[in-house]
């Protein structure tokens, strides 16, 4: 289920169609994040595509009145970021790792070394293309031309936009689970066994920090270049006053039955320096400021 408010005061269920009116059959929603009031982002799993299902991003440029669907495929994508309307990248399983930008296009497009290129219509179809393909944008339709001369041919009038999804290297193998960026250059990802990446050009390369724990790491955040923080399973909040270089741990727990029990943290978000937020999966929120 997606909710939408204007007011912050009360909220309407908002359906998910496709710009075709087609109602796109969705299993969970995972993330949600919008960089203006009309363009959003969706991260989805179990999106039902003809007879199988496949994880995939959803886009809207209108608010949430129709959606374009981004597909992985059977890749399990568990984290998303957008560090502006035309930027973000997306995370998930084996280390997966990916750059999402949106870009105008029209006449020929040749692909690219190590991205699909997704190219929509306005009925909300999408040509892929991948790196030893070109496409042709038609007045009523793409054409998709391999190197042995075989052509696919998707109806529709494009857009005038499509996706890049590029292929990063984590360097991991196990879990990623979140993703932040600072800027369209400096950002981290967390995930299995206390995983802790940093990428300073864009995702490009990726240098691993140590978090001083081994505990699941399910999200992470910064206020600044400096300042972070990333939580996880077994009470564990991380913090950062120097990009990540070093991290302190802290382990939190609740008096449960006589006993200290760690939580499981879910989430975490932070504004400035000396002030963030983390969650746990029971909906308890806790609240970090340096003691007066």
């Amino acid at each position: 289920m997606l909710l939408k408010t204007t007011d912050g005061q009360s909220w309407s269920t908002l359906a998910l169609n496709d710009p075709s009116g087609g109602a796109i059959r969705t299993g969970s929603l995972l993330e949600v994040q919008f960089n203006t009031p009309t363009r959003g982002w969706i991260l989805s799993k179990d999106i039902q595509v003809g007879g199988g299902f496949s994880h995939e991003v959803l886009q809207t440029s209108n608010g949430g009145a129709s959606w374009f669907q981004i597909p992985f495929g059977g890749s399990s994508i568990i984290g998303l970021y957008f560090v502006n309307e035309n930027t973000g990248w997306v995370v998930g399983r084996f280390g997966r790792l990916y750059k999402l930008t949106e870009e105008a296009v029209s006449g020929t497009v040749p692909g690219r070394a190590g991205a699909t290129l997704i190219i929509f219509t306005t009925a909300g179809s999408a040509a892929m293309v991948s790196e030893r393909e070109t496409a042709t944008i038609k007045g009523d339709r793409i054409e998709v031309k391999d190197n042995f001369g075989t052509t696919i041919t998707t109806s529709g009038t494009a857009t005038g936009r499509m996706i890049v999804r590029t292929d990063q290297t984590s360097g991991v193998s196990g879990e990623l689970a979140d993703v932040f960026f600072l800027d369209t250059n400096t950002g981290w990802t967390v995930g299995q066994d206390g995983v802790i990446l940093k990428t300073t050009n864009a995702g490009q390369t990726w240098t691993r920090q140590t978090s001083g724990t081994t505990s699941y790491l399910n999200a992470v955040h910064f206020a600044d270049v400096n300042h972070g923080w990333a939580v996880g399973r077994d009470g564990n909040i991380l913090k950062t006053g120097d990009g990540g270089i070093t991290w302190t741990k802290t382990i939190w727990t609740v008096q449960r039955f006589g006993s200290a029990i760690p939580v499981f943290l879910t989430g975490v978000h932070s504004i400035n320096p000396n002030l963030a937020w983390a969650v746990d999966q029971s909906g308890e929120i806790i609240r970090y400021a340096p003691i007066p």
